[in-house]
C-alpha cells in the first residue's frame, strides 16, 4: 500500500452555483468519513468524491478529508456541478457514440433522473429543460444574463427571470423580465411606473409615438397597465383595474393626462372624491363596476396618500416551439438582446452595450 501520492483531488459533485474553488482541503481532519467514491491511480493520484443532491447541503465534507496517514504532495478541491456532468453525458447520447446497450442504460438513467431528480439535469438550452419548471427558470436566467450582460435573478413565485438595470443608466424603466406564458416566450418591461419614468415617457410625444410604433410588428404588444399604489407597495398590494383601452390609445391619452398633471401622488380625499372616480370611468381607465373594488382596496389601508401610476407593459413574444428551436442554435439570446435594444431605442435610452461599458468603467474606477 502506498504511503504517499503525488496529488490528492477532492471532488465536490453537487448542484451548488455560488461556491468558490479557493478553499483547500484539510487533510489533517480526523472525521470518520464515508465517501461516495474513491479512485486511486497508484502513487500518482487519489480522487475522493463527495456528492450532494440538494443546493442547500453543506460542502464541508469535501474539505475535511481524513487520509488516515496517507501523505499528498499536492492537494486541491474541484467543484463539479451535476448539471455540467450530465450535460456532457447527454452530449454523448446525441453524438451517437454509445453502443446499443450503453445507450439503453443511459436512457433509463435520464428517465429516472427526470422523474426523481429533475433539478439536477442540464439546462444548457430550452429543449434540454423539458417541462421542468426549475430548469426552465435557470435557462431563462442564463439567456437574460447573456443577452443583457447583467446579473439576473429568478422569481419563483411569478415564474420570471429578471434583470434590474444599474441605477441612473435607464430612466424610462428599470427592469426586464423573461418568462413563459402558455405557448409563448415573452420578454417584458414596464415603462412609466414611477415619477421619473412616466415623465421620461410622456413629456416627449416623440418617445411615446416611437413606443407605440413597436406594436406595428405583431411580435410586439403595448398594453395599458394603470394602477394605484402607495410607497413601496408590491404587486399584490396595488389596485389594478382591467385593461379597457388598447395600448397605443392608452399611451396617446396619457400624454394629454400627464400634461394635465393627472399622474402622481394624491391625498386620500382626492382619491375618494366622486370627481376622480368619474374621471377614471370617462377616460376608460376603469369601469363603473370596478369602483367598489377601489373602495375596498383603499379602505383596508391606513395610508393618507396614494400614487396614480400610468404604467405601460411592453412585450416582445416568440412562439415557444420557435424559441426552443432558436435557443438550440444560439439565435434566441441574440434576439432577446436585439428586442431589449429596440425598446431602449424607442425610449431614447442607451443600448445594452453602452450600459455594460459604463458599468465596467465605474467598476474599474473603484479599484
Amino acid at each position: 500500500m502506498w504511503q504517499a501520492v503525488a496529488e490528492l483531488v477532492s471532488v465536490f459533485l453537487a448542484p451548488h452555483e455560488n461556491l468558490v474553488e479557493t478553499q483547500q482541503p484539510n487533510l489533517a481532519s480526523e472525521r470518520r468519513a464515508r465517501y461516495d467514491g474513491v479512485i486511486q491511480y497508484a502513487s500518482r493520484l487519489l480522487v475522493v468524491i463527495e456528492s450532494k443532491l440538494y443546493a442547500n447541503a453543506s460542502d464541508q465534507q469535501s474539505l475535511d478529508i481524513n487520509t488516515k496517514g496517507l501523505m499528498a504532495k499536492k492537494d486541491r478541491r474541484n467543484l463539479v456541478r451535476w448539471q455540467v456532468l450530465l450535460d456532457r453525458w447527454w452530449n454523448l447520447m446525441e453524438l451517437g457514440v454509445l453502443g446499443p446497450a450503453e445507450a439503453e442504460l443511459m436512457n433509463d438513467f435520464f428517465n429516472n433522473a427526470e422523474e426523481n431528480f429533475g433539478d439536477l439535469l442540464p439546462y444548457t438550452d430550452l429543449e434540454r429543460c423539458g417541462d421542468n419548471r426549475g430548469r426552465r427558470l435557470r435557462r431563462l436566467r442564463a439567456i437574460l444574463e447573456k443577452a443583457t450582460g447583467f446579473s439576473a435573478e429568478v422569481r419563483d413565485v411569478l415564474g420570471h427571470a429578471g434583470v434590474k438595470f444599474p441605477g441612473s443608466q435607464v430612466v424610462a424603466f428599470d427592469r426586464v423580465s423573461l418568462y413563459i406564458n402558455d405557448d409563448q416566450l415573452i420578454v417584458s418591461a414596464w415603462p412609466a411606473e414611477l415619477a421619473p419614468q412616466y415623465r421620461r415617457v410622456y413629456s416627449d410625444s416623440k418617445r411615446a409615438e416611437a413606443l407605440n410604433a413597436l406594436a406595428d410588428d405583431p411580435a410586439w404588444q403595448v398594453n395599458a397597465n394603470l394602477y394605484l399604489a402607495y410607497w413601496r407597495a408590491s404587486g399584490p398590494q396595488r389596485w389594478y383595474p382591467a385593461r379597457h383601452l388598447l395600448g397605443p390609445e392608452y399611451v396617446k391619452q396619457w400624454i394629454e393626462d400627464f400634461h394635465e398633471k393627472r399622474a402622481g401622488r394624491r391625498p386620500r380625499e382626492q382619491v375618494d372624491d366622486p370627481e376622480f372616480r368619474q374621471w377614471l370611468v370617462e377616460r376608460k381607465y376603469a369601469s363603473s363596476d370596478e369602483i367598489d373594488s377601489l373602495d375596498e382596496w383603499a379602505n383596508k389601508l391606513p395610508m393618507d396618500h396614494f400614487d396614480i401610476r400610468p404604467s405601460i407593459q411592453v412585450t416582445r413574444s416568440w412562439q415557444f416551439a420557435d424559441a426552443v428551436a432558436r435557443d438550440s442554435t444560439g439565435q434566441l439570446t441574440a434576439e432577446v438582446r436585439a428586442a431589449i435594444n429596440q425598446l431602449l431605442t424607442a425610449l431614447d435610452e442607451p443600448h445594452l452595450e453602452d450600459m455594460q461599458h459604463k458599468a465596467a468603467n465605474q467598476e474599474a474606477a473603484k479599484t
